[in-house]
């Protein structure tokens, strides 16, 4: 069972999967090694992870979701063989473990039919019947938050934890943490030994990350406070001294979006960074990373960057340094610079069950169109809800609940989600098992899920 200290590291994460164990131990008031224990833990008993994600519009895909009816007997062989394909997320099965849902990441123009499954699927003996609708819109998920997880902390850490802040943008009234005031630069401790960040740059102002400094051999996943440090602009690799500095404008924090269109199979507290500031920095058009800003590193590469923090959202520099071929430093300019743009952003996956949440269902919806959008928006706003996209199809709208028990979704179904004018018809399909989250198959070969939902 989790305990306060547990649930506050989760909402940490949520605000920056990057950042290092020292920042949130001091906004906690803990120390270093007892953050780096307890995510430990977390990994290996709650199914902790963080993931780093494409944004789908930035990234040129388009999302399908996938319904799948199957005999049991193939259902499992099925969703794992989904599970391991590189443009599917988030397979469930669902109903009684008769019907597999899955999320498919298709380019923009590129028919589902062409880009995947529809294709291969019916040649599979045991499925009877499949069906796709397209994501028009997300109302919830992707790099928004479900608020079962964004509770735990104060207004004024969220701030402190936040990838972009700026004191203008502290809440008003008594700090709940000794440290109010801006944090002090980095000192030689906090600094990779080589001159070369050690952890992730969050943001165009970045420099020099802050090591995270686990105490029992973990990783150094580190990020640097974008308020306090200046990247390195070199290109050397990793044993190379940094050749110099570019501080870039200061970038404003982002204004978090009413809807959000990462990858809607969940939610993350990174709301910060779903939306670029501007497609080239600062609000006056320059960016803070000149050299990177328009066409900083070739796609390809770019796409190998972004397999590895699918991966591993906390890998270290090193780490995605020999993933991309790049020097350490570039990694580092790559990332903030991705972050900046909106291109990326970080989400957790964890068991919802350890959260409370043992109950979960797709909920699929058919809406009068003149209803659709006040009704998603209302939606979007129950704390009940961790996803609620519009689809093609039938059934026009999708929201994912998680509960506590049959009762609680019960109650939700009857109370909350019967009150609205416009819904005609309801499907609930409960969530038995998620075999593959947002992020690429775990190697044990299945997931609990939650990139802030199941």
């Amino acid at each position: 069972m989790l305990d306060d200290l547990d649930r506050c590291i989760i909402h940490a994460l949520y605000i920056d999967g990057r950042a290092p164990f020292s920042r949130i131990a001091t906004v906690l008031g803990v120390s270093t090694q007892t953050v780096a224990r307890r995510y430990r833990r977390l990994r290996g008993e709650a199914g902790l992870r963080v993931v780093g994600l494409a944004e789908t519009r930035q990234a040129g895909h388009t999302q399908w979701m996938v319904r799948l009816t199957t005999t049991p007997a193939t259902a499992q062989t099925l969703a794992h063989s989904l599970a391991r394909r590189p443009d599917t997320s988030w397979v469930k099965l669902v109903s009684g473990g008769t019907e597999i849902f899955t999320l498919i990441h298709a380019p923009h123009g590129v028919e589902v039919s062409r880009a995947l499954l529809l294709r291969d699927i019916p040649r599979r003996a045991g499925i009877t019947a499949v069906s796709a609708h397209c994501v028009l819109h997300t109302y919830l998920g992707g790099p928004t938050a479900w608020r079962g997880v964004t509770q735990a902390l104060s207004d004024r850490q969220q701030w402190e934890l936040s990838p972009a802040g700026d004191p203008g943008d502290a809440p008003a009234g008594p700090a709940s943490h000794p440290r109010t005031t801006r944090p002090a630069p980095p000192t030689g401790a906090d600094v990779d030994p080589g001159g070369v960040p050690a952890g992730s740059a969050s943001g165009p102002q970045t420099a020099r990350p802050v090591p995270s400094e686990p105490a029992d051999g973990e990783p150094r996943d580190a990020q640097a406070h974008p308020r306090t440090a200046r990247l390195a602009q070199t290109d050397g690799g990793p044993g190379d001294a940094p050749a110099g500095s570019a501080s870039g404008p200061r970038t404003a924090r982002p204004v978090p979006p009413a809807q959000a269109d990462g990858d809607l199979g969940g939610a993350s507290a990174h709301s910060r960074t779903a939306r670029p500031v501007q497609a080239d920095g600062g609000p006056g058009g320059a960016s803070a990373h000149p050299r990177t800003a328009r066409s900083a590193a070739p796609a390809r590469a770019d796409q190998e960057l972004l397999a590895a923090l699918r991966q591993d959202g906390r890998a270290s520099y090193a780490d995605l340094a020999g993933a991309t071929g790049w020097s350490q430093a570039t990694v580092a300019r790559r990332i903030a610079d991705l972050r900046a743009r909106g291109t990326v952003f970080f989400d957790v996956e964890i068991d919802p069950a350890v959260l409370g949440a043992t109950t979960q269902a797709l909920l699929w919806m058919a809406v009068a169109p003149a209803h659709l959008d006040h009704v998603a928006t209302t939606l979007a706003g129950h704390p009940e809800l961790a996803v609620v996209a519009a689809t093609t199809g039938p059934t026009n709208l999708l929201a994912q609940a998680l509960c506590s028990d049959p009762t609680e979704l019960h109650h939700y179904l009857t109370r909350r989600l019967g009150a609205l004018d416009g819904i005609h018809t309801l499907e609930t399909a409960p969530i038995l098992h998620t075999v593959k989250a947002a992020g690429t198959l775990s190697p044990v070969g299945t997931r609990f899920g939650l990139s802030s939902a199941s």
